[in-house]
């Protein structure tokens, strides 16, 4: 897809992310304190799971400049090459100004589209939003 299709589907989707949470604050007794965006896709090997780490970490920067951003985590599976980014922030508020304002247009989607080419299969990414609680 082109960047702008891209950026129609984000848009599409983060308006979806925004309705379901707000939702779930009204309906649910799941505290929203922390909330992140979540990306999950499949790279075929270890090679390209340490090419989205690098790129992953070049991000960082520009994330850290994003209000209330708390941290970048990344989880991989070993057995099925499953590759797991998290962008913490550190409430609803700061997540909803983050999924509305410039960077995600600006910076995430041309930043999707670079590491299209790491991914086995582009169609099948995952982005989502998860609520984040410590349980201990």
């Amino acid at each position: 897809q082109s960047i702008p299709a891209m950026a129609s589907v984000q848009k599409s989707a983060a308006r979806r992310t925004m309705q379901a949470i707000s939702f779930c604050r009204m309906s649910s007794s799941i505290p929203i304190n922390q909330v992140a965006r979540v990306l999950r896709c499949h790279v075929g090997n270890e090679e390209n799971a340490i090419k989205m780490d690098e790129k992953m970490k070049s991000l960082i920067p520009q994330l850290k400049a994003q209000p209330g951003y708390v941290s970048t985590t990344r989880t991989v599976c070993k057995s099925e090459w499953a590759y797991e980014a998290e962008v913490r922030f550190d409430s609803l508020e700061n997540f909803k100004a983050y999924m509305e304002g410039d960077f995600r247009q600006k910076v995430a989607t041309p930043f999707l589209e670079e590491i299209k080419p790491l991914m086995t299969d582009p169609d099948k990414v995952y982005i989502g939003a998860r609520v984040i609680d410590d349980l201990e």
